[in-house]
């Protein structure tokens, strides 16, 4: 095997990166005529001057009033009806016992074999899902 320099370490990397961002852009060479040089050069100290004003208010957009998000024709679904699945869930019974089961333990820390309607000491998305799943 032949002898390589060890991989570069992160600062090294990110130093490299920093240094070829500092450099100033480079323009393409062009080719121009004889008569051409003198009015490249009136060209390139134009533009040299308007990279050295500041930049205006015709840069950014003018502030205009926004409309409001929704439109005024859209009605606003305020109905908690379309909160759900839209399809039924298909759960087993024992599905229900082994979910219950598990929450019983985690948030009150003992089982109730075979209850499965109590649900007190549980959170509410607990019941949700409980209602949810025994639809």
């Amino acid at each position: 095997m032949r002898a390589s320099s060890p991989p570069a370490s992160a600062a090294d990397l990110i130093e490299q990166q920093n240094n070829q961002k500092r450099r100033p852009f480079r323009r393409g060479l062009m080719k121009q005529s004889s008569l051409d040089d003198s009015v490249g050069e009136l060209d390139l100290t134009a533009a040299a001057d308007e990279d050295e004003q500041p930049p205006t208010d015709m840069d950014e957009p003018p502030d205009l009033p926004q409309p409001p998000s929704p439109r005024p024709g859209t009605p606003i679904n305020n109905n908690s009806t379309n909160k759900g699945l839209p399809w039924t869930p298909k759960v087993r019974q024992k599905d229900i016992d082994s979910f219950l089961d598990s929450t019983r333990v985690k948030f009150v820390g003992f089982q109730l074999q075979g209850d499965r309607t109590s649900l007190a000491g549980l959170p509410q998305p607990i019941h949700e899902g409980v209602k949810v799943l025994s639809k």
